[in-house]
């Protein structure tokens, strides 16, 4: 009988000692599975703190937009920039070597490989393009519309917290009528959306002789850079 009862307590103590060991795998196990819950809730959050509004805004200098202008103007060929800056804002131009007609303009890969001395020694960004349409009205076609978008994945244009990353596209025209685009893309989905933009425009000409001096570098500066689009 004293042994039946010792072996009685020491499986009732060996089942105590499993139900406690199981006990401590079940608390094991619900705070490992309550940890990825919250992970996965927490995840959810950041998530929602990404607002899918788009950059719907083109900062840039009144110097860098009278550059523009002046290019534009000085052919009826249709012509191409790079917007270069700090930030978000557009302080300067880059126009590299192209072939163009009236409705047409290509940019030789090589060609914008120039801008990379002037990145280097500024410290600006690109943060867009913008391209002419001579007489014609100002709009973005399918192709301009493709074409930003293979810029956007090129470049390196955050939002401060990360959640989108962006670029500017402009087209002006002879009249200085112009049009902003800018394309968003969403961290969480890298969806891509493009909206028509305002285009605010920073003072920063003093006077009239600085707009003057502006122009004919400029206009100068195109016809070397630009030849005429042979087919």
């Amino acid at each position: 009988m004293k042994l039946k009862n010792r072996i009685q307590s020491f499986f009732s103590y060996f089942k105590k000692e499993k139900k406690e060991e199981k006990k401590k795998e079940n608390v094991i196990f619900f705070d490992l599975t309550s940890s990825i819950n919250n992970r996965k809730k927490n995840q959810k959050k950041d998530r929602k703190k990404i607002d899918h509004n788009p950059i719907t805004k083109i900062k840039i200098k009144e110097s860098a937009l009278e550059k523009i202008f002046a290019i534009s103007k000085a052919t009826d060929l249709e012509c191409y920039c790079l917007l270069l800056g700090y930030d978000d804002i557009v302080e300067d131009i880059f126009v590299p070597l192209q072939e163009a007609n009236g409705v047409h303009v290509t940019v030789d890969g090589k060609n914008i490989m120039e801008i990379k001395e002037i990145l280097k020694t500024t410290k600006y960004k690109v943060l867009g393009w913008a391209h002419s349409h001579c007489t014609f009205s100002v709009f973005f076609s399918s192709t301009d519309m493709q074409n930003q978008n293979t810029l956007l994945i090129q470049t390196q244009n955050y939002t401060k917290d990360y959640t989108k990353k962006w670029v500017y596209g402009m087209t002006v025209n002879h009249k200085r009528e112009m049009i902003g685009y800018v394309s968003t893309q969403y961290a969480d989905n890298f969806s891509i959306e493009m909206k028509k933009a305002d285009i605010c425009i920073i003072k920063d000409i003093k006077n009239e002789d600085e707009k003057i001096k502006i122009k004919k570098i400029y206009q100068t500066m195109i016809h070397q850079k630009l030849n005429m689009l042979k087919y």
